[in-house]
């Protein structure tokens, strides 16, 4: 084969196969941790870490939090809102966010409450070119916790667009820090420091 042919050869298997794309969004190929996805309103979200199980955590975090029902466990997402529209706007994402996994039934931060947790994603009026950064936070099917997509709940059903909440790239193995009201500080480590 020549040259120029070998060339040829390799723009048409290169067009079929066509460009290389970002994860189409679905539910089946999320965005993946770590990319910014625009929500059509002015504001993009980045899931920045996870904490699969932060149960132990999430029941340190306030000594009136319940433990998860048998079979569950407790499940943090660090989330990045930035708004890059007109003026000022809140986020709301403690109702915005919304999980699902394989069990295929959505998870809400209302009915799904796993209580008081660290540093939770504030509702602070955001002006353009603000971010906000926190914690969302979901009780979860144990078995929904590899296959968890976050999605927006206010995008119309034919438009959602779904993140991934696994995947080894930025998933976090320990808590998010948090400060108590006597002082102390869990460091993320599994052990407590004085502030």
């Amino acid at each position: 084969m020549r040259r120029t042919e070998f060339v040829l050869v390799l723009v048409l298997l290169a067009a079929s196969i066509g460009p290389a794309t970002a994860a189409a969004g679905t539910r089946e190929d999320p965005v993946p941790m770590g990319t910014s996805v625009d929500l059509g309103d002015g504001w993009t979200v980045k899931v920045m870490s996870v904490t699969s199980d932060a149960t132990n955590f999430i029941l340190r975090e306030n000594q009136f939090n319940d433990p998860p029902a048998a079979g569950n466990q407790f499940f943090i997402a660090r989330v990045r809102a930035s708004y890059e529209g007109d003026g000022s706007d809140t986020f709301g994402g403690s109702y915005r966010l919304r999980a699902v996994g394989s069990s295929a039934i959505g998870y809400s931060t209302f009915e799904n409450s796993p209580g008081v947790i660290p540093d939770p994603l504030p509702d602070s009026e955001v002006f353009t070119g603000g971010s906000i950064e926190g914690n969302i936070a979901w009780q979860i099917k144990s078995s929904d916790s590899g296959s968890l997509v976050m999605y927006d709940s206010e995008a119309s059903k034919t438009g959602r667009l779904y993140m991934a909440l696994y995947g080894s790239q930025t998933e976090l193995a320990s808590a998010p820090t948090s400060t108590t009201d006597n002082g102390w500080k869990y460091l993320g480590t599994g052990k407590m420091g004085r502030n």
